[in-house]
């Protein structure tokens, strides 16, 4: 079990923490939301490239889902 904090600065100290811990995750949050639009595309490209990269190194054929799933995302 955890140890409760000794002294009354460490136990004021603890709200502060929670809140700028969560300040700090809204503004990730944010950050992220505003980067998804442009990002997407790259993620999605990247399947048509680990389809082509295994195709070539692996000999390994992707089936019509994948073929279907690279074709919509471009």
């Amino acid at each position: 079990m955890g140890k409760m904090p000794d002294r009354a600065f460490d136990v004021a100290l603890l709200p502060v923490l929670g809140v700028l811990g969560s300040e700090a995750m809204r503004c990730w949050s944010r950050r992220a939301a505003c980067l998804a639009p442009t990002l997407a595309p790259l993620h999605l490209q990247s399947i048509a490239w680990i389809d082509m990269l295994a195709s070539s190194c692996l000999g390994d054929v992707p089936d019509g889902w994948t073929l279907l799933g690279v074709r919509s995302s471009a």
